[in-house]
């Protein structure tokens, strides 16, 4: 345990703040039947967390009709049409544990592979600077499980990865957040997570203070 703020909490977007995976799914599902093809359950589990490049590219092995850069074209689509219906659907505790780590002062970041248009979106319906930072998955080159969105996120905030949290929920994610050094939080989800390096395993955010990433046992150089 230690009496210190880490220097930035890193956050994941959809499965850690937004319960979005289910939009995911589903704009995945609808441009499968288009070719009649159906979801597979290792399809679906390929799928968690990937960027959108790698997601286009199992689409398309799994036998989508469509050039791979007009599949993301129509993830996106869908995926912003799904959430357009409705409020964002806000992943329980999320919200008021980014508002006291706010109210600290402790820097925040967002760090997904949606795209900008689609995190902007979702930001937006947050109280403004929450995040002084966003990398999406559209800004850099190498989506997750490489740590490079997690290394940029840390180099704009003027903060060290290593004296990061992250919170993440896929298993993408949380190789990204643990090759890029910083201490990593795996939020529970329907699949189980086990991930070398993981420091904490949290199954919801609700009762959730700063005390609680104070408890954290964090990497230290």
């Amino acid at each position: 345990m230690t009496s210190t703020l880490p220097a930035a909490v890193l956050w994941d977007l959809d499965g850690t703040i937004v319960e979005s995976e289910d939009a995911w799914r589903v704009a995945a599902d609808e441009i499968l039947a288009r070719d009649g093809l159906v979801m597979s359950p290792a399809l679906a589990e390929a799928l968690i967390g990937s960027n959108m490049d790698v997601a286009a590219h199992q689409l398309a092995a799994a036998g989508v009709q469509l050039p791979e850069s007009l599949i993301v074209t129509e993830l996106i689509d869908r995926v912003t049409r799904l959430q357009g219906e409705e409020a964002p659907p806000w992943r329980a505790g999320a919200v008021d544990m980014l508002a006291e780590l706010v109210g600290a002062g402790v820097p925040l970041a967002l760090v997904t592979m949606s795209y900008r248009t689609m995190a902007e979106t979702i930001v937006g319906q947050l109280p403004g600077g929450t995040f002084r930072v966003i990398v999406a998955g559209d800004d850099v080159e190498q989506g997750k499980p490489h740590p490079e969105a997690y290394l940029v996120a840390a180099a704009a905030l003027g903060v060290d990865p290593g004296d990061c949290v992250v919170f993440e929920d896929s298993l993408p994610g949380l190789t990204a957040a643990v090759a890029a050094g910083a201490t990593a939080v795996a939020m529970a989800g329907p699949h189980p997570l086990t991930v070398p390096g993981v420091a904490a395993y949290w199954d919801s955010f609700v009762g959730r203070t700063i005390a609680d990433i104070l408890s954290i046992e964090r990497k230290t150089r």
